[in-house]
């Protein structure tokens, strides 16, 4: 025990050689408070979402894994939860089933979270869902990830990491919630956003979206997020189940010049910028536009940074710590997924097409490739761009770096 205080002392130590009391990268999404101070830009696709807020209205927000839909969604609905005219009631949640019924139990558990002190029933069935008794919810709160907060005249509900463990019929979850909608909507406007539901089979999105359409019609304005690569697979953004969506935000690549100004943001609330500017514009060019590749890089570079203990990131170093940040990368892989790596970096660094003669090369099934590929980008190996709706994959510049210098090729 005594050694490890005195690692966790040196690496202290070593970060404020940097100038930082920690780490300022998260690989996750900040809590919404803090995120309300880093969040940087996206002023058009706010002005494209805003009508949400009209009532009935729902939205569809899509981009490449990891441009930033998590982090719009999470402030978008929790800094509306501030209006005082009209009141909103906005709720954060994620979506891990895949078909009606675990959407309407998703649903209804963060409906009875958000209006459980305002309404009866609901009370009855968060107690139901969450399994907590009603006299010892207050003391359990912290323990079961509880969080609500009250901003302005409205409020703001989150269920992010909690999970129900009572599964309602459907009948009753779907009577629940209509009612709850029902009942609450003479109050608030109320604004329920779904994240991750991309993460359902692609082949199942369109027959979720037809079950549902009469819960996404039903006085609430629902927001959902997808991914470039899930949405291709599940149809295209015109077909007709994404006739649901009156509202649909693409989020696009940021500027060099946007990430440069999220990364300051990001150490400054740590306490100082490791970074000198010709750095930080060598990590935003090979970001490729995508602000968790900016993050990755950024991380990166500061953990192997204290490893080595620099007192500034700069220029000259920078292409150790990407080297470092490769290492770090290619070592948590599969030997699958390096052998796709690998196949990447031999025709260039990027994959454009998804044919069958890859699919040979590979040994695998083209909607396999696909697997592989959201592996890759969940793993921060491979970055997705494009322009114009051509998808292309790259290998982060970091794994490329220690590719290339170790000769895994």
């Amino acid at each position: 025990m005594h050694r490890v205080k005195e690692y966790a002392q040196k690496y202290d130590k070593r970060l404020e050689r940097l100038g930082i009391k920690y780490n300022p990268f998260p690989l996750r999404c900040p809590e919404e408070p803090v995120l309300q101070k880093l969040f940087t830009n996206r002023e058009k696709e706010i002005e494209n979402t805003i009508s949400v807020i009209e009532g009935r209205r729902n939205t569809l927000i899509y981009g490449y894994y990891g441009i930033g839909k998590t982090a719009f969604l999470k402030y978008f609905l929790y800094d509306l939860a501030g209006l005082k005219k009209p009141r909103v009631a906005s709720i954060y949640t994620t979506f891990t089933g895949s078909n009606e019924n675990d959407f309407l139990n998703t649903i209804a558990f963060a409906l009875a979270k958000q209006f459980k002190t305002e309404y009866k029933r609901a009370e009855e069935v968060y107690s139901k869902m969450s399994g907590i008794e009603k006299g010892k919810e207050r003391e359990t709160a912290v323990e079961t990830g509880f969080n609500m907060i009250f901003k302005g005249a409205g409020k703001y509900a989150s269920t992010e990491g909690e999970t129900f463990k009572t599964v309602l019929l459907p009948a009753y979850t779907k009577d629940f919630v209509m009612e709850t909608l029902k009942t609450m909507s003479e109050k608030y406007r109320i604004l329920i956003g779904v994240d991750e539901i991309d993460k359902i089979a692609p082949r199942d999105f369109n027959k979720l979206i037809a079950g549902i359409r009469d819960i996404l019609g039903f006085n609430a304005s629902f927001m959902l997020t997808g991914s470039y690569t899930f949405l291709s697979l599940a149809g295209t953004i015109i077909s007709t189940q994404y006739g649901a969506f009156d509202i649909k935000t693409e989020l696009t690549e940021m500027s060099t010049k946007d990430l440069k100004n999220a990364a300051i943001k990001y150490c400054n609330a740590a306490g100082g910028q490791p970074f000198t500017e010709e750095a930080l514009e060598t990590l935003a060019l090979q970001s490729f536009g995508i602000p968790r590749a900016m993050m990755v890089l950024c991380r990166g570079a500061v953990e192997n940074a204290t490893i080595i203990g620099l007192t500034k990131i700069d220029k000259k170093n920078i292409s150790s710590t990407l080297f470092s940040t490769g290492k770090t990368i290619y070592d948590a892989l599969l030997e699958t997924q390096k052998k796709m790596v690998k196949h990447i970096l031999s025709i260039g660094g990027e994959l454009r097409v998804v044919t069958k003669e890859v699919a040979a090369a590979l040994n695998v099934t083209q909607p396999r490739i696909y697997a592989y590929l959201d592996a890759l980008m969940s793993k921060d190996a491979v970055i997705e761009t494009g322009k114009n709706g051509e998808r292309v994959w790259r290998l982060s510049p970091a794994l490329v770096a220690y590719l290339k210098k170790e000769g895994k090729i």
